[in-house]
C-alpha cells in the first residue's frame, strides 16, 4: 500500500521497506496490469487503479502512477505523478507528464490526478482545457506531517475540499478515492514502533 513509513521514520531506518516496496511495484507491461485489463472486459467496466510502477531499466527507480482501462480492456492512459509530494520524493521518481490527459469513454471524458497533483492549478487546467467531464482524485489513506503524538489535520476532509474545488472550478463530476489501511498495514507499523499509534 502507500508508503506510510516513509512519514514515520528517517531514511536510514527504512532500507528494508524501500527494498520491499520496490520489489512489490509492479510494470504496466506486467501480469497484474493484464490481469485488470481481462477483468475490466469480463465485467465490462472502466477501471481506475493506482500503483507503484517499476521501471526495466532500473533496479531501484520507481513512479506513482495510475492506470486508466477501458471497459473493452484496452489501456486509455497511464499517468505517472508529475512530482511526489514531500516526503514521497523519498521514494517515487517525478513523471514526465505524457499521462496529464483526458480521456474519451462512453460515460463521458474523464480525467484524474493524484494527490497532491490536485493542488497544482496547470495540471488542473491541463484536465479543464481537454473537457474533462469526470475528475478522478486518488489519495493515500493517511498524510502524517507530524509527529503523531502533536496530531494531524483531517486529511479527508482536506480532500473533500479540494476535490469539490475542481469539480466547482471544472464544471466536472468528481470521484474521491483512496488507498486503503487495514488492520494488519496498523499493526506493522505500530509492531516497528508503538509510539506511531496516533496517526
Amino acid at each position: 500500500g502507500f508508503p506510510v513509513w516513509a512519514a514515520l521514520w528517517a531514511p536510514m531506518k527504512n532500507h528494508d521497506l524501500f527494498e520491499s516496496f520496490v520489489n512489490n511495484s509492479i510494470a504496466i507491461d506486467g501480469p497484474e496490469i493484464a490481469a485488470l485489463c481481462k477483468a475490466a472486459k469480463e465485467h465490462q467496466m472502466i477501471v481506475s487503479m493506482g500503483f507503484s510502477e517499476t521501471s526495466p531499466y532500473s533496479v531501484g527507480c520507481v513512479w506513482n502512477s495510475n492506470v486508466l482501462i477501458s471497459a473493452q480492456g484496452e489501456i486509455l492512459n497511464h499517468h505517472r505523478k508529475l512530482v511526489p509530494t514531500f516526503y514521497e520524493k523519498l521514494i517515487w521518481a517525478p513523471g514526465d507528464g505524457a499521462g496529464l490527459r483526458v480521456s474519451h469513454t462512453p460515460v463521458g471524458n474523464i480525467g484524474g490526478l493524484i494527490c497532491g497533483e490536485n493542488t497544482n492549478p496547470l495540471a488542473r487546467f491541463a484536465l479543464m482545457a481537454q473537457k474533462e467531464q469526470i475528475h478522478i482524485s486518488s489519495w493515500p489513506p493517511v498524510w502524517p506531517t507530524k509527529d503523531p503524538k502533536q496530531g494531524n489535520f483531517n486529511n479527508l476532509n482536506a480532500n473533500r475540499i479540494r476535490a469539490s474545488a475542481h469539480s466547482f472550478e471544472a464544471k466536472c463530476f468528481g470521484i474521491v478515492c483512496a488507498a486503503h489501511m487495514d488492520e494488519a498495514m496498523f499493526d506493522f507499523l505500530v509492531k516497528r514502533d508503538p509510539a506511531v499509534g496516533d496517526i
